[in-house]
């Protein structure tokens, strides 16, 4: 991450949802929810991911495991 400007992301499984306001991406394990504002992709590859905007909040959403 630099700053709040841009957020590089490497080994991620795919984009569940994106808007101007969020990015949640699933993970091996879980997902990676990222909120602020004016969100751009700027380079998306099978694996690796740019994202450009103000960043807010990362958050790490951890795999629930049935009992």
């Amino acid at each position: 991450m630099i700053g709040q400007l841009h957020i590089y992301i490497e080994n991620h499984r795919g984009v569940l949802r994106f808007s101007n306001q969020e990015l949640r991406l699933l993970l091996k394990q879980g997902q990676l929810l990222i909120k602020g504002d004016h969100f751009v992709i700027k380079t998306i590859l099978p694996e690796e991911l740019l994202l450009e905007g103000r960043i807010d909040q990362v958050i790490y959403v951890e795999e629930k495991k049935g009992t």
